[in-house]
């Protein structure tokens, strides 16, 4: 049986996660991270704005998961 959450709002399935808020993974521990992925092998990583931006197409042609949270960025 599937005991994944359901949205009760329009009932379809929802994922959970949790997310470490660190650094980008490629600029370093000083610039907030905005794009999490996790890679096939299980392997979590972190990218801010700008490479997420960069990198969008490959992270979602090779990744399990993609959050993008880019929206929450305060300019």
């Amino acid at each position: 049986m599937d005991d994944a959450p359901v949205d009760i709002v329009d009932r379809h399935r929802t994922t959970v996660f949790e997310i470490d808020r660190d650094g980008c993974d490629r600029c370093g521990p000083h610039v907030e991270a905005f794009v999490f992925v996790e890679m096939p092998d299980g392997k979590p990583l972190s990218y801010c704005h700008h490479c997420g931006t960069r990198f969008w197409v490959e992270l979602n042609r090779q990744a399990a998961h993609v959050y993008d949270l880019r929206h929450m960025r305060t300019p």
